[in-house]
């Protein structure tokens, strides 16, 4: 039950976050991808697939668009590679 209430928490806290961030003009498959990191820590290129419906060459455009923002960062290479979020005073959890 703790958990529940706790991602409840963070999705809230998720939303005024990824609203805070439209200097930086994210799409829409963007802000899914900023909010789901927000609420789980990290993403694969196949998670963001499903998550936004899209093609993997869509996805993969996305998630180096986020990284050369600088607002995530990939760890590991190929198969074993997902993002995080990088950390940023600004923006509290970001």
């Amino acid at each position: 039950m703790l958990d529940i209430q706790e991602k409840g928490k963070r999705a809230i806290v998720a939303d005024k976050i990824v609203k805070s961030l439209s200097e930086h003009a994210l799409n829409a498959r963007q802000d899914k991808i900023v909010h789901y990191l927000l609420i789980n820590e990290r993403i694969t290129n196949d998670e963001a697939q499903k998550l936004c419906a899209s093609e993997r060459r869509t996805a993969t455009r996305d998630l180096a668009s986020l990284v050369e923002k600088g607002l995530i960062q990939m760890k590991g290479e190929r198969k074993g590679a997902h993002y995080i979020l990088v950390p940023n005073k600004k923006y509290g959890t970001l």
